[in-house]
């Protein structure tokens, strides 16, 4: 879980009906796979 703060998000504003001014957001991320990394043979 990732805690975002106000300033960061939605800040004074909110989203009527949804989000309330200067509100705390936690979210929960999943990794869902990862990308091979590739090397770039720069000239």
């Amino acid at each position: 879980m990732k805690r975002i703060s106000p300033h960061l998000a939605y800040r004074d504003k909110g989203i009527p009906d949804l989000v309330p001014p200067d509100e705390v957001l936690i979210v929960e991320i999943w990794l869902r796979g990862f990308v091979q990394e590739r090397k770039v043979h720069v000239p």
